[in-house]
């Protein structure tokens, strides 16, 4: 008797049947061979399956979630906070820190978000300014000098919000006689100085709507009184620069500040780091041809678009 057990998924072969010469009868031996090849081609997809599964497993760090779903749980929670952390996307879907750092790269790659210290944003807007403060600040300060060199004592300058900004801010501390005007309470403070240390300049902080995680006013109230002044320079910091839609950011409420700020001014000056050059964001608020001065890192010579960009603004400076 031939049997196969049932738990391998193969049929029991019944006793062959003898013929008058004691042979197997050919029809019979060909059954058996069938359900032998059978149940080893079932065992062996089986086999296959379950080392699929469980190299998936090890892969993820001891899950079972494929690589689409977790994808679309980490879009998913940035949506929600806008930024998450390692460690949080970790917890939440239940993965190794390894796992989700491959996870990262991968949809950064895609252009689908941003890794910034020990977490990531969406692509297209703008990590938190807490975040944003402690990224490329080397190559923030260079600019801020850079800029600073542009300035004259005597000039009224017109600042908007943003972690470039305060370090621009810092430099134009340091010079006299200015006329600043900002929608930034903290570019404000810096230039006037926390001891009442403001070298004779004078700083008017835009009123309208307290936009809280930034630090700065924004709407229809600050963008009449905008308006109300005509400024030597615009010195602004896009979320992006491309050659399409030339300056541009996130939010609208900021684009329009910043729109009205180089409406009202002589000169427009860009500042950017290499990580803006060919981004473009969601409001753009100045064509590059308007565009009088674009001060960016020595990094972004070698960025793609930044020669088409420098055939169409004024002024291409690399700090």
């Amino acid at each position: 008797m031939f049997l196969v057990r049932p738990d391998f998924g193969l049929a029991s072969v019944s006793m062959m049947q003898l013929d008058q010469n004691g042979f197997v009868s050919q029809a019979a031996a060909y059954s058996t061979r069938i359900v032998v090849v059978v149940a080893t081609a079932t065992a062996l997809l089986w086999c296959h399956l379950f080392a699929t599964r469980l190299g998936m497993y090890l892969h993820n760090g001891g899950s079972t979630m494929w690589h689409e779903e977790r994808y679309q749980r980490i879009r998913g929670l940035l949506k929600t906070f806008g930024q998450v952390s390692v460690e949080r996307i970790t917890s939440d879907l239940g993965v190794s820190r390894e796992t989700i750092r491959r996870d990262l790269l991968e949809l950064e790659a895609k252009g689908e978000i941003l890794r910034v210290h020990g977490g990531a944003v969406l692509a297209g807007g703008e990590p938190p300014i807490g975040v944003r403060a402690t990224t490329r600040v080397k190559e923030k300060r260079s600019i801020a000098k850079c800029i600073g060199s542009l300035v004259e004592s005597g000039q009224t300058i017109f600042l908007d919000a943003g972690s470039t900004m305060s370090l621009v801010a810092e430099v134009l501390a340091g010079l006299s006689g200015l006329t600043v005007i900002t929608n930034s309470v903290d570019v404000a403070t810096r230039i006037a100085g926390t001891q009442g240390n403001s070298n004779g300049n004078h700083v008017q902080l835009l009123g309208g709507c307290f936009q809280g995680e930034l630090g700065s006013t924004y709407g229809a109230a600050t963008v009449a009184e905008i308006s109300r002044y005509q400024a030597h320079l615009a010195i602004l910091s896009p979320v992006g620069v491309d050659t399409a839609f030339g300056a541009s950011s996130f939010v609208l409420d900021e684009s329009e500040v910043a729109r009205a700020m180089s409406a009202n001014a002589r000169c427009t000056v860009i500042a950017a780091d290499y990580s803006k050059i060919g981004v473009r964001s969601r409001v753009g608020y100045c064509a590059l041809k308007d565009v009088d001065v674009l001060v960016t890192d020595k990094r972004a010579q070698k960025v793609k678009g930044m020669k088409a960009i420098a055939r169409v603004v004024g002024q291409v400076i690399y700090a």
